[in-house]
């Protein structure tokens, strides 16, 4: 038989970022396309709309952060370009989408960037 450990020793883990982020995405206009393990894809018809989205969840998270250990903190980066894309299946692809992949991996830094 398996026992739990006393309730002084278990920990609770942070929400995962989409209990925090879905709620802006909805907020403004956006579409959650898909979950990607820690990765979240979503879709905005205004680019104003998705710059708003993350500020929006950025302010979220910095008040959920601050009293948090660095350790324990959630922290995220975000991509926005504006193009085209093609959606299929409940997906979308395209460069737009390519883009904003390789924006977001870059390290301490926001950028956004418009496909011509």
């Amino acid at each position: 038989m398996r026992t739990l450990p006393p309730p002084s020793t278990v920990t609770l883990r942070p929400p995962p970022p989409i209990l925090v982020i879905r709620p802006a995405i909805v907020a403004n206009h956006g579409r959650l396309v898909k979950l990607m393990g820690d990765g979240i894809l979503a879709e905005f018809a205004s680019v104003v709309d998705a710059v708003r989205c993350f500020a929006q969840a950025q302010a979220s998270i910095r008040e959920r952060n601050f009293d948090v250990p660095a350790s324990q903190r959630i922290d995220f980066r975000v991509g926005i370009t504006v193009g085209d894309v093609i959606a299929r299946d409940g997906d979308i692809y395209g460069t737009a989408v390519n883009a904003a992949a390789r924006i977001q991996a870059l390290e301490g830094a926001l950028a956004a960037e418009r496909q011509a």
